[in-house]
């Protein structure tokens, strides 16, 4: 997995190593993806009855604030570091949005969907991630 850090929209720093030892949740979206709410939502669900896991969203939006918008509508509470000039896309290739990636504890991609991502499909791969 490409390491990176970024800026939250709480003003802290993110950094991936904050991930070692733990499955993470990557969530690549905007506010302009339609299904992007359902997956975050999702994302949520999973981040809330986890204490194990890291899950990062990270936002395309150009505006902090639209990004802040959609992030209080729907109740996320995991960090979420503004990527507004898609350095970090880049690096892990993604072309569409929702892009949602589930790293292992060791640092691989074990699993990446798209907007079929559902809480059901994010437990399941953040399970077989500590098999």
């Amino acid at each position: 997995m490409p390491s990176f850090e970024g800026d939250t929209l709480t003003h802290n720093r993110f950094y991936t190593a904050q991930g070692t030892n733990h499955p993470m949740i990557l969530h690549f979206f905007s506010s302009d993806c339609r299904d992007c709410p359902r997956t975050l939502s999702a994302a949520q669900s999973v981040y809330s009855s986890s204490s194990d896991l890291v899950v990062v969203g990270i936002s395309e939006d150009a505006s902090p604030a639209r990004t802040q918008v959609l992030v209080d509508h729907l109740g996320i509470h995991f960090p979420v570091v503004l990527d507004e000039d898609g350095r970090i896309a880049r690096e892990y290739q993604v072309t569409e949005m929702p892009a949602v990636f589930v790293v292992s504890p060791y640092g691989r991609v074990h699993w990446l969907g798209g907007a079929e991502a559902n809480e059901d499909s994010l437990r399941a791969a953040v399970s077989d991630t500590q098999r």
